[in-house]
């Protein structure tokens, strides 16, 4: 299944050609969960987020997808050189206030993530 609302979304981030096509075939979702969830074969986004706003959901989506195309499902440095590429630099705010030490970190080192 794919949402139609976060489809529309990610054809405005900043991906490769590479990228784009590793998420052709994804299984893209909401849930009414309190968390989204990302694996191989897909993500999904919980409902709150929407709430929240474009803004935010926009963030949630650039945070999932970074976990498939960094081949990753922790937040380590592929995870970080993936989402600072494709996540429009404004709505980094996001992902500080969610784990705002190694982010900090991360942005104090200029992209070395230790």
């Amino acid at each position: 299944m794919q949402n139609t609302e976060i489809l529309e979304i990610i054809k405005t981030l900043n991906l490769t050609k590479t990228d784009r096509n590793k998420i052709l075939g994804l299984r893209i979702s909401l849930n009414n969960r309190t968390r989204g969830w990302a694996r191989r074969s897909g993500f999904s986004v919980p409902m709150w987020a929407w709430d929240r706003g474009n803004n935010y959901f926009t963030y949630y989506i650039c945070h999932e997808l970074s976990h498939i195309l960094a081949k990753g499902f922790k937040h380590d440095v592929y995870f970080y050189n993936k989402f600072k590429k494709i996540c429009p630099t404004y709505l980094w705010i996001y992902e500080h206030e969610y784990l705002p030490t190694k982010w900090k970190k991360y942005l104090n080192n200029k992209g070395s993530y230790k």
